[in-house]
């Protein structure tokens, strides 16, 4: 019985270490479509090319949700199943001390998206009163509220990269630890 529940504790450790790297892959990927919708917005404004191609892109990325939403299912199931399996063996002695660190990471993990609020990013993109949104006059003004708002965005963005990468590494990190204290207890 005991090693049903550390196959099950491993296998769910091991499915968060896949849906990290599929998180990695899915960010580096965000991040270059960003800076070509970025361009594409740009060389709209100018009339350098058409508004559709960042419709198209805004097409592919909502296709993207579903992949999404399904991950993000894979990893609450994975951390259920994770605690779960630690509940069942910490009823072991020799168990005790791992699952307890491993609980641990796995709590970090849970809490490190909370750890640094994102919320103020609300507050420092100009809303419509400061972006002139409510004001807009002659023709040539009118994309300059949405000029500056992509503007205050991709700052904001540009800002959070290097905190995003420190926050995967750190999931990384303790999952790799959680894992090697799992595999340990086999032995």
């Amino acid at each position: 019985m005991e090693n049903s529940y550390l196959d099950k504790l491993i296998g769910a450790l091991e499915e968060l270490v896949v849906i990290g790297e599929e998180e990695t892959a899915s960010l580096q990927e965000a991040l270059r479509r960003k800076d070509q919708w970025r361009q594409a917005f740009h060389d709209s404004i100018q009339g350098i090319q058409s508004i559709a191609n960042l419709q198209d892109d805004l097409k592919r990325m909502s296709e993207d949700f579903p992949k999404k939403v399904a991950r993000d299912f894979r990893r609450e199931s994975a951390f259920l199943d994770a605690f779960e399996s630690m509940m069942h063996l910490f009823t072991i002695p020799a168990s005790q001390a791992p699952c307890e660190q491993i609980a641990q990471n796995l709590r970090e993990i849970r809490t490190i998206p909370f750890n640094d609020n994102d919320a103020w990013f609300t507050r420092e993109i100009p809303g419509l009163e400061s972006s002139g949104m409510t004001k807009i006059s002659p023709a040539k003004d009118r994309m300059q509220p949405f000029i500056d708002l992509e503007s205050s965005t991709h700052k904001w963005l540009e800002s959070r990269q290097d905190k995003w990468a420190e926050q995967f590494a750190r999931v990384d990190s303790l999952l790799d630890e959680a894992l090697k204290l799992a595999l340990k207890m086999r032995d």
